[in-house]
């Protein structure tokens, strides 16, 4: 969305578009801010929001996200669930993802976690 430089870091505000499969199927939304640092790491604070199923139960789930990468492109992320709606507004829990940023995909890379 937009792009700005402080302090030597590249500060991107974004909006990006995430695929699920597994115990969570579906999609989101993911509005933020990722930094990439002089040395070539990243991090990263977001707000995603994940319409879908759990475990076959319907409905939309919002994360509190945040993360970073190596210079090498290996990322690591939080997601604790901060609200659902529909089967799953009682949802709570917290995933773990890893991965590695695959230009020009992006990341790819698999989740664990509870969630109750």
């Amino acid at each position: 969305n937009s792009t700005r430089i402080a302090g030597g870091n590249t500060i991107i505000d974004l909006t990006a578009y995430l695929t699920y499969s597994g115990t969570f199927n579906g999609t989101s939304i993911i509005r933020g801010t990722l930094i990439f640092h002089p040395d070539g790491s990243a991090s990263f604070h977001d707000r995603e929001t994940f319409t879908g199923t759990v475990n076959g139960a319907s409905g939309t789930v919002t994360f509190a996200l945040t993360g970073g990468a190596n210079s090498d492109g290996v990322y690591y992320a939080t997601q604790s669930i901060i609200s659902g709606t529909g089967d799953l507004a009682d949802l709570h829990g917290v995933l773990r993802q890893s991965g590695a940023v695959q230009p020009p995909i992006g990341p790819a890379g698999t989740y664990t976690g509870q969630v109750r």
